[in-house]
């Protein structure tokens, strides 16, 4: 970014060790980070930026496994104020509404989950493109390698669009996952235009960044937006992919346990436990008492 172009950003993650932690610095150079409560809840201690930079640096040889740091992605949200000028995010927005008196909102939209959108490769504004590249696509790219520890020169956008929300059409959008490795959502409308909105997650947090502000997230991370309650919200949403790298197994896992839902495998364990308590107990079990973790006792596993 140019001089005069720095853009802040604060991370909300879960470091290396698995404690959560908040690095606070630019994009392209790191600073020592503060400690925070992260989505775990524990305390992490002061960075170092040689510590940050040698953490960094250990990701190439770890990605040469076809492996990626799924608890950092899925636990990391970074926050920036001004990637784009008020008059970028209204040039992007501009770009979409003239594309969309064409094709209409939503003419090529996803099929699961989808929104009232237009497609940044249809944009027909070479202005309107060029500030995607240079001012969302770029600069955040190098966020994902610095905040997310994935090669960098590996990460490209594998989709991007602008979202329509308004009382008058599509409201907001369940919880759901993106197809992607990491995702992003930028605001372009101002403040005064409409109330409600926003990116929430499981755990209750909301993100609704100003105009010109946006988030990074892991894409593969339950989220959902909120309703618009008055006006109309626009956004740009893109999708990053690095490699074939997913995070999806994981995610789905934390998710169910943020929820308390054990899963299947767990709900198994659950039934085998307490099926043996009993037996232990003399008392009648709701099946044939069996060692934990094996068939039962009559050669079926329930």
């Amino acid at each position: 970014l140019p001089p005069d172009r720095v853009c802040t950003a604060r991370v909300k993650e879960a470091t290396c060790g698995g404690a959560a932690g908040d690095r606070r610095g630019f994009l392209g150079m790191q600073t020592g980070a503060r400690g925070t409560r992260g989505r775990d809840g524990d305390q992490a201690p002061e960075t170092s930026p040689e510590g940050a930079n040698a953490l960094t640096g250990a990701t190439t040889d770890m990605l040469t496994l076809n492996t990626c740091n799924c608890d950092l992605i899925l636990d990391t949200v970074v926050e920036f104020d001004d990637l784009l000028r008020p008059s970028e995010a209204r040039a992007l927005l501009d770009a979409a509404r003239v594309t969309a008196e064409r094709n209409g909102w939503g003419a090529d939209t996803h099929k699961k989950y989808g929104t009232q959108d237009v497609k940044i490769r249809d944009l027909t504004s070479t202005a309107a493109q060029k500030i995607f590249q240079d001012k969302l696509a770029a600069p955040l790219i190098e966020a994902i390698g610095q905040y997310f520890e994935l090669p960098k020169e590996n990460v490209t956008v594998d989709d991007a669009f602008i979202v329509r929300y308004a009382t008058d059409s599509q409201r907001g959008l369940a919880f759901h996952r993106d197809g992607s490795i990491v995702s992003s959502i930028v605001t372009l409308s101002n403040e005064s235009d409409y109330v409600g909105g926003g990116t929430e997650f499981m755990d209750g947090s909301v993100y609704r960044p100003s105009q010109g502000g946006g988030i990074l997230f892991g894409g593969q991370r339950l989220h959902g937006g909120v309703e618009i309650v008055r006006g109309a919200r626009y956004i740009c949403t893109i999708f990053f992919k690095c490699g074939g790298l997913s995070c999806r197994d994981l995610a789905v896992k934390k998710d169910k346990e943020e929820e308390g839902d054990p899963g299947i495998w767990g709900a198994i364990a659950n039934i085998m436990a307490s099926a043996n308590e009993a037996c232990l107990k003399g008392e009648p079990a709701p099946r044939p008492c069996g060692p934990v973790g094996s068939s039962f006792s009559d050669g079926k596993l329930y």
